[in-house]
């Protein structure tokens, strides 16, 4: 072999074997290292989130509440007025409820102006006491923080009520569905609105006739005997 050769290919048998004989740099870590152990306190993967326990309960509770109202219908009358809810729920979902409300109608605008234009009034007659009984059932509870400062707790509840509306001389049955919100604040006293889509069937001279409306209630009160946590 030629001799000035020879450096040349002892260099290079030198940097193959250097190559061959290092390890891996994966192998060069330890055992310890390739295994992250689990925190302690990081939850089970199917454990079920918790916002927090309801502030305000109201299993075996009686509960009721002042309201105020306004009947609105397809007739021609104005109808505000004002009452009493009272109720009991057997558990936190499902609840019972009576609704007396007052009403005080009148001629609307639109009445008002038939009536001077044709001098005919109304079929309809003008309602005076709305008297049902129904259920509330709880969707959900749920909690959302007001202008940064106010921490709101409340119940979205679906309402179904059934019942009688009694107009001047005429008694016409009714019902009344849709949905409420109750929220909770301190000393278990209770806001409670509901928005109802009604139907009152009445007779009147061409026979049963339905008086499609909404009955909007706004509900302040107390839920007994008092409970919760502070």
């Amino acid at each position: 072999m030629n001799a000035s050769l020879r450096p040349t290919l002892l260099l290079l048998a030198g940097v193959s074997v250097l190559l061959t004989s290092t390890p891996p740099a994966h192998a060069q870590s330890s055992p310890a290292s390739a295994s992250v152990e689990p925190l302690s306190n990081t939850p089970p993967v199917n454990a079920r989130a918790t916002v927090e326990d309801r502030v305000g309960d109201k299993s075996a509770r009686f509960y009721a509440l002042a309201t105020g109202t306004w009947l609105v219908r397809n007739d021609f009358y104005d109808s505000p007025g004002y009452g009493l809810d009272a109720g009991y729920y057997f558990n936190e979902r499902w609840g019972a409820e009576l609704r007396l409300l007052r009403l005080h109608s009148s001629l609307s605008q639109a009445g008002t102006t038939v009536l001077q234009q044709s001098g005919l009034a109304p079929d309809l007659r003008a309602p005076d006491v709305w008297l049902s009984a129904g259920v509330r059932s709880s969707v959900g509870y749920a909690k959302i923080l007001l202008w940064d400062r106010f921490v709101t707790r409340f119940d979205p509840q679906l309402v179904a009520h059934a019942g009688v509306l009694f107009a001047e001389e005429r008694i016409a049955p009714s019902i009344a569905v849709g949905p409420g919100v109750l929220v909770h604040l301190k000393w278990d006293l209770q806001v409670k609105f509901d928005l109802l889509l009604t139907a009152n069937f009445e007779r009147r001279q061409r026979g049963i006739t339905p008086a499609f409306g909404v009955l909007p209630t706004l509900s302040f009160g107390w839920s007994l005997p008092r409970g919760g946590q502070p």
